[in-house]
């Protein structure tokens, strides 16, 4: 069953194809007058059609499909210009370099405003609309420090669909019974269990009065949908049970292998130049050895040597921690050039051609800091289930983690992914961490 937040981004995608189309017959009829005729519709669908699919995968970087955004907030607006903008440039210095036909090429300018401002008003009725409507009125049965959060959180938010009605400590009679009351009077319409997994006399004590109405659900489901991150103090053995079984090696394990092969293939040929050229700019400007090799823990807690070009001076650890401190003065000048480019990153394309790395999944970390995580953080070796990322989840959610508390919250959102990852999630992940990457942040 799609839960309401889906439905919703499924609506606004289907809004923003549809506002497309209505731009597109608007501008060429603007653009030619008394003189438009339907054939210069199929004459132009097919290059504006590719044009429509940049414009998507851009809204999906610039994540103008999640639910973050309160659709009153200048912030959605300003990411969907900034959005066209690139992407028209991009269209503009492609049709003008190449062939595509584009006929005539001043179409594209006629449309993209139509589009812009259609797609606008589109959002603006979808934020009035449809973003506020089928709430899921929320009952919470289970104690959690996070319950406080969410409901803040919903409520500065609407657009998620969630409003918690009510809450209980634990379940018993007198809370079934206050349940039953809400479910007969439609004041509720999700019940939201803590451990679900391992309490199924709810699930049976209650199946007469569900319905298509009324959904019964994991707590930590409906927190992971609005935070993209599973809240680990919510989580038991069970959960982890699960999570282990369903990352068993299946097909769409190998599937992913030969995307990292090919890709990492790839990037070999483009960054060799690159490497030679970094390489002499860093025997030049510091001592020590071009590459830089660091053990980290990958699938199943098995260590291996991660790849990386030396950005640092040789003897970085001896001065300081083994993470990256802001402003880390053990950065050489050109170790900052490479961190800005993430170039330094590239050689992990070896580790991924050797099978030690993936391009998506949880980061590995150094076997020191690895094995302090496992001692103060529960079910920390979950996250070897899979194969490490040379990006992921965390990473692109979440800041470089020095503390605890911090590797806490990024286990968070790697376990979001190992219960939520499938080819989509990965291709959302490698686009963001290529917008990043263009962007030049260092994490």
């Amino acid at each position: 069953m799609l839960s309401i937040g889906k439905i919703k981004r499924i609506v606004l995608l289907l809004g923003d194809i549809i506002a497309f189309y209505i731009a597109f017959v608007l501008g060429l009829f603007l653009r030619y007058g008394l003189s438009f005729r339907w054939d210069r519709i199929l004459l132009n669908f097919r290059p504006f059609t590719v044009y429509l699919c940049l414009i998507l995968l851009f809204y999906l970087i610039s994540r103008l499909y999640e639910s973050e955004y309160n659709y009153n907030h200048w912030k959605l607006y300003k990411n969907i210009g900034e959005s066209l903008a690139v992407i028209f440039v991009i269209a503009v210095l492609t049709i003008y370099l190449t062939d595509i036909p584009f006929t005539p090429r001043r179409n594209l300018i006629y449309i993209t405003v139509c589009f812009a401002i259609i797609d606008t008003l589109w959002r603006v009725i979808y934020g009035l609309t449809v973003s506020k409507r089928r709430t899921s009125k929320l009952a919470i049965v289970g104690d959690s420090s996070h319950i406080e959060e969410f409901d803040n959180y919903t409520q500065e938010n609407p657009q998620f669909g969630y409003t918690v009605v009510s809450t209980y400590k634990q379940w018993d009679e007198e809370t079934k019974e206050s349940i039953l009351g809400q479910i007969q009077n439609k004041h509720i319409n999700c019940i939201a269990v803590k451990h679900l997994d391992s309490q199924s006399n709810i699930s049976n004590e209650l199946m007469q009065y569900l319905n298509g109405k009324v959904r019964l659900v994991d707590w930590t489901s409906v927190y992971a949908e609005v935070f993209k991150r599973f809240p680990l103090d919510d989580i038991d053995e069970l959960w982890i049970a699960r999570i282990a079984g369903a990352n068993e090696i299946s097909q769409g394990v190998s599937f992913k292998r030969i995307f990292d092969i090919i890709l990492a293939s790839l990037g070999l040929i483009v960054c060799l130049p690159l490497w030679f050229l970094a390489a002499i700019l860093i025997k030049l400007t510091s001592k020590g050895s071009i590459f830089y090799l660091s053990e980290r823990i990958g699938q199943f807690g098995k260590p291996f040597k991660i790849i990386k070009l030396r950005t640092m001076v040789s003897n970085a650890k001896d001065i300081g921690p083994s993470y990256t401190l802001a402003n880390d003065s053990r950065i050489t000048f050109v170790g900052k050039l490479l961190r800005k480019t993430h170039l330094d990153e590239t050689p992990q394309f070896i580790n991924i051609l050797k099978g030690e790395l993936s391009f998506v999944g949880p980061r590995p970390e150094e076997t020191k800091l690895a094995q302090e995580y496992e001692k103060g953080i529960p079910y920390y070796s979950t996250r070897y289930l899979v194969k490490p990322g040379v990006t992921g989840w965390a990473q692109i959610n979440y800041a470089q983690s020095t503390t605890l508390e911090e590797a806490k919250t990024k286990l968070e959102y790697d376990f979001y992914y190992l219960k939520s990852g499938n080819p989509v999630l990965d291709l959302v992940i490698i686009l963001k961490t290529l917008r990043v990457a263009l962007e030049m942040h260092t994490n």
